[in-house]
């Protein structure tokens, strides 16, 4: 179903009276689309230049941004003097987070999630920086790959939205159908039973 995130904006929208196109594209295609109007933003986090141009949604997840490590491996510690000494996994031109803006640290890019992981699982670096849920999702489908691979240590939360543009038609309308919508699957359960199936604990 495109993951949780999708099937929950789907269903919050449907209870609304409303059907949406879901296209996936790169995140800067998104962001550039968003800006002029073309379309609804969905997963996209709050910051100070984006709320210049947006209006949000309630959360709909929480993405939790961390460490993987070695299964059975002890858990590193958050603060940036522990991590001198290891090399961290990171996907090319992802957000990092505070913890780890550090000049003193050594990162190792990768050209994705998956790589990243990969590199992880075949010992090529200490530890590997990402999604909670995202590299889970990819621990679990690809068992043979990263089974000595598991998440270690939280470093961030991060609120998911659905953005648009200050100046799209009808923005307040579609925000309030969404949020209407959203409150509706809280308030049954299916939101949770969503999450639950994905195996995510992301509610905010």
């Amino acid at each position: 179903k495109n993951g949780p995130a999708v099937e929950i904006a789907k269903e919050a929208f449907r209870r609304a009276g409303y059907a949406i196109r879901v296209q996936f594209a790169p995140w800067a295609r998104n962001m550039q689309q968003g800006e002029s109007a073309k379309c609804a933003v969905f997963g996209i986090w709050r910051n100070p230049a984006r709320d210049l141009l947006f209006d949000y949604s309630q959360p709909i997840l929480t993405q939790k941004l961390g460490l993987f490590g070695l299964r059975g491996a002890p858990a590193p510690a958050p603060q940036a003097q522990a991590l001198k000494f290891l090399t961290i996994g990171l996907e090319r031109d992802s957000y990092v987070s505070p913890a780890l803006n550090d000049k003193g640290l050594h990162f190792e890019l990768a050209n994705g999630n998956l790589a990243n992981l990969s590199k992880l699982a075949k010992r090529h670096v200490d530890l590997a920086y990402g999604e909670k849920g995202a590299g889970q999702y990819l621990i679990r489908t690809t068992p043979d790959a990263l089974s000595n691979v598991e998440w270690k240590t939280e470093l961030e939360n991060k609120y998911t939205y659905l953005a648009l543009l200050k100046t799209y038609p009808q923005k307040e309308t579609l925000l309030s159908a969404f949020n209407q919508g959203l409150a509706s699957m809280k308030a049954d359960g299916s939101y949770q039973k969503i999450l639950a199936t994905a195996g995510l604990d992301g509610a905010p």
